[in-house]
């Protein structure tokens, strides 16, 4: 059965990936179709391999030993068709790319409206309509790379922090949106926090984290130390004067 299922999902990914004027609707046929077949066959084997018949004969032990090569089996054919499937998505994706990379400039146009990640609502709706639910989870994750991809080639640099804000914010509900827990830009969205926060904002954030890993051990005899910490912005943008003065009393 697995075997059959390998040739089958390999019949199917080799006809979409043949240039042709309908490549999407071949890419979303094939991707249901192996998934269509793989979940067939794992609701079903039990049935298929007359598992009921062959309790009648082999002891608890072997029947165990085959029910364990079974779900092996079964494992391992879901991975590589998952495998394909993914393969199949992302040239989908790649079609869609007129679509993401407008959606990625709307976001980074000003910055002023976070919610402008309802956006992909339309796209993704589409998609959903299109393919199986297991299909368009693993699409997502392609979704999600293109959008970080094109939201790096269109974000302005020295912007204010509110528009860096408002678009990690944007992100972060389109992540939620699509239910992706993993394989994020976790770069991106670093960048995009830091750049949210001003210069005085990032200062005490720094220094109160240095407060926290300080051994706060009191000594019966030590002087009490006060330390006063200021700022000056210089004349060039990305340089500020730090300035820190102790008093021993």
């Amino acid at each position: 059965m697995c075997q059959n299922i390998h040739t089958y999902a390999r019949k199917l990914f080799s006809e979409a990936m043949r240039p042709h004027i309908e490549k999407s609707s071949r890419l979303v046929r094939a991707t249901n179709g192996i998934e269509q077949a793989m979940c067939f066959v794992e609701e079903g084997y039990r049935r298929f391999a007359q598992f009921q018949r062959l309790e009648e004969f082999v002891d608890s032990d072997d029947l165990s030993a085959v029910r364990t090569t079974s779900t092996r089996l079964l494992k391992s054919t879901r991975e590589t068709c998952e495998s394909q499937i993914s393969i199949l998505l992302s040239h989908f994706v790649s079609l869609k790319i007129d679509i993401v990379t407008r959606i990625a400039k709307n976001l980074c146009a000003d910055g002023k409206e976070s919610n402008k990640g309802l956006c992909c609502y339309g796209l993704v709706d589409d998609v959903r309509c299109l393919l199986l639910p297991n299909c368009f989870k693993l699409s997502t994750q392609h979704f999600a790379a293109s959008l970080e991809t094109q939201i790096r080639k269109n974000i302005r640099q020295r912007q204010p922090a509110e528009y860096y804000s408002n678009i990690y914010i944007a992100l972060k509900y389109i992540y939620e949106f699509l239910e992706i827990d993993d394989r994020k830009d976790i770069e991106l969205l670093s960048d995009l926090h830091l750049n949210s926060f001003s210069t005085k904002d990032l200062i005490l954030s720094y220094y109160d984290s240095l407060c926290e890993k300080i051994d706060r051990t009191r000594f019966g005899n030590a002087p009490h130390v006060d330390v006063h910490i200021s700022y000056v912005k210089m004349e060039e943008d990305d340089m500020i004067s730090i300035q820190i003065k102790c008093e021993c009393r």
